[in-house]
């Protein structure tokens, strides 16, 4: 079990710490994976990174817990961090093409991770090799001596999934591992990220592609200003929406049916000009109340689950 609680993040602009994740709170068991979705600026990738421990106080402040089968994770000491990224928090980049050093083999990327954390014993292509099999790389013998220019940003994704997986860890994070690859190549990493669920590992899904995290997904959380405004399970959320901001992204999400998607009026808010009171929502809401402007963004619980809206009570 992976479990986040009141997690927030500031990051420093011109002198002054501004909010950027507010108030996040969220469990993964073993074996399941949570998708977090919400428009680009929503504070997804930042909450990815600064669970990972990839922030640089003072001019990333991370407060509250996140813990791993009840051991807190430490947050606040970098030379511990170390020990546990790649090996029980694995972090799978955005944009493969610029995570991967270009001087360095692909067998060396693997190898470097196995030395990382000690594991020098086992011949590197005795574990690589069943890996990029299993991520349906072709040759992967001839794959680990190449470098990564001479891969495509297809394998490159698969292969950084590989080098993630090697050491078993007990959090994934995968930061829209499906952005800017053809739909054919998306639809395999969906799937090897279906499969990797059975491996045991707590998967948190970061994605603005609500179809893409549904197939997938055990449970939904949306993004929306810096806090997760709705959570709850794929047919919950797709089915029965509470946030008036989840039904924009459901209406929205393209269809053979649909001739004229609805389109949100605005943009989101960006870390100058979001609200200090009130729903950062509201400017954009049809359902938009003056108390709205006013609402302290607890979350009220339906049915079991949680929605930050008055209008949901």
């Amino acid at each position: 079990m992976v479990e986040v609680q009141n997690f927030n993040v500031d990051l420093a602009d011109s002198g002054e710490m501004l909010p950027v994740v507010r108030d996040l709170s969220f469990r993964i068991p073993s074996g399941h994976l949570l998708g977090l979705i919400g428009e680009s600026g929503s504070g997804k990738s930042v909450t990815g990174l600064s669970i990972a421990g990839v922030h640089r106080p003072p001019d990333w402040q991370v407060s509250g817990s996140v813990s791993m089968d009840g051991v807190p994770v430490p947050l606040g000491n970098e030379d511990d961090m170390r020990r546990l990224r790649g090996e029980d928090i694995c972090f799978v980049m955005q944009n493969p093409m610029s995570a991967f050093d270009p001087l360095f083999t692909i067998r060396e990327h693997f190898q470097e991770t196995r030395e990382a954390h000690g594991k020098k014993g086992a011949d590197v292509d005795q574990i690589a090799i069943p890996l990029l099999e299993r991520i349906h790389i072709r040759d992967p013998k001839q794959v680990l001596k190449s470098y990564p220019f001479e891969c495509s940003g297809g394998m490159l994704q698969r292969i950084m999934i590989a080098i993630a997986v090697m050491n078993q860890p007990k959090l994934l994070i995968a930061d829209e591992p499906t952005t800017a690859l053809d739909r054919t190549v998306q639809y395999e990493i969906i799937r090897l990220l279906g499969e990797l669920k059975g491996s045991g590992s707590a998967i948190l899904f970061i994605s603005h592609d609500l179809k893409a995290v549904s197939y997938i997904a055990d449970e939904i959380a949306v993004m929306y200003g810096g806090y997760i405004v709705e959570t709850g399970s794929v047919h919950e959320i797709m089915e029965h929406p509470q946030h008036p901001y989840t039904r924009a992204l459901i209406s929205a999400t393209p269809s053979y049916c649909k001739e004229v998607l609805p389109v949100l009026k605005g943009i989101p808010p960006t870390l100058r000009n979001r609200p200090k009171v009130g729903c950062p929502f509201a400017p954009r809401c049809p359902m938009c109340e003056h108390a709205c402007e006013e609402y302290d963004m607890s979350a009220v619980t339906i049915g079991g689950r949680k929605c930050r809206c008055r209008r949901s009570l």
